[in-house]
């Protein structure tokens, strides 16, 4: 049987919702070749040794895990551009062979993919890391063996690498700003999971390691426009939300304080928008506007829980439901597949096959 692979160009790329980096592992490769070669493909490289700093350019980097090989690291990437970037980098690695005979990705060599969130909540992180564990099974059938299960210790199985009880603590968290950061990373006591948040505390992004080495511009850039939609879909799973009545808001000077932080809980936000308004944000990123008298009548002024008025939880429970719930109806599909474009589910879907009968 012939697998025809379908051909993702720059040309057929949807919104891409978020930006993104790429660290490509390869082996039999010349690093001095490789540095021209990216610079005649117009993409500024550096040879920089072991580093983990953030620039603006194409870094080729040294990395242990990788048997007589280099990383090559890009900067934050955007849009089509970015993936533009990617393919021109493809070429440049291609053209940088040291032995003609030799393949330049072996067991060893992965991709890694950073997608920014700096903007998930809580919960946005929780579906993210359980979405991934649920359908871990499907993408390993996309993967060799060499990184399926808990086989490689560079991309270990969630359920190795996660502690449930903290995962369940992120689905459950009220803070959705202060302490976020430590909450994400104390959920995984490593990087070397397949999808690793420790990179959430130094670049604010999650990284996901599981692919296996190749310069292929195809199956990587599918792959990052899986990722895309994956991260933005389980941005959008919302629980049933109610009112947090034991919730203790932090941020006392700002003004409705409890407002704030009961909308952050529910995956929106409430901005003062000048003078006598004040602009809601939805879960889906919708925008609302209600006055001052409006936001007022949602609290009970005869009654304080000591430090604040207490709000009216049938008032903002009736609020939410008139605001939050969503017109996309796939927003609450938690499937692997929800929110891909059918090129993208063809693609894995006949990857899949590929392996399977390989």
């Amino acid at each position: 049987m012939i697998i025809i692979i379908i051909l993702l160009t720059t040309k057929g790329i949807k919104k891409m919702f978020r930006r993104f980096g790429i660290e490509i592992e390869v082996v039999n490769t010349d690093r001095q070749k490789l540095v021209s070669a990216m610079r005649e493909q117009g993409l500024s490289c550096e040879y920089e040794g072991y580093t983990h700093q953030t620039t603006s350019h194409w870094k080729i980097v040294t990395d242990a895990s990788v048997r007589g090989g280099y990383e090559l690291v890009s900067p934050i990437l955007e849009g089509e551009e970015g993936l533009l970037a990617v393919k021109k980098a493809t070429k440049a690695i291609s053209a940088s062979k040291r032995h003609s005979d030799i393949d330049q990705v072996n067991r060893s060599c992965g991709i890694h993919v950073h997608i920014e969130a700096s903007n998930l909540s809580s919960k946005d992180m929780y579906f993210v890391i359980k979405r991934y564990q649920d359908n871990e099974s499907v993408i390993d059938s996309w993967m060799p063996m060499s990184r399926r299960g808990n086989t490689n210790s560079m991309c270990r199985s969630i359920a190795n690498t996660f502690s449930a009880q903290r995962l369940s603590r992120l689905d459950a968290m009220e803070d959705t700003y202060e302490n976020l950061a430590s909450a994400i990373l104390s959920c995984s006591h490593t990087r070397y999971s397949k999808v690793n948040v420790q990179s959430y505390g130094r670049y604010k992004t999650i990284e996901f390691r599981q692919h296996s080495g190749t310069t292929d511009y195809n199956k990587i850039a599918n792959w990052i426009e899986f990722l895309q939609n994956f991260v933005e879909q389980s941005s959008k799973i919302k629980n049933s939300f109610t009112f947090k009545h034991d919730y203790k808001p932090r941020a006392k000077s700002k003004s409705y304080a409890s407002l704030r932080e009961q909308f952050a809980l529910a995956g929106g936000k409430l901005k003062y928008a000048g003078g006598s308004r004040w602009k809601i944000i939805n879960n889906v990123g919708e925008v609302f506007y209600k006055t001052t008298s409006q936001l007022s009548a949602l609290y009970n002024r005869a009654e304080s829980n000591g430090r604040d008025f207490v709000i009216y939880k049938d008032k903002f429970d009736a609020l939410i439901n008139a605001i939050f719930s969503s017109s996309d109806e796939s927003s609450a599909d938690t499937s692997l597949m929800a929110g891909q474009p059918e090129y993208v589910k063809e693609f894995f879907e006949m990857r899949a096959t590929q392996l399977r009968r390989a």
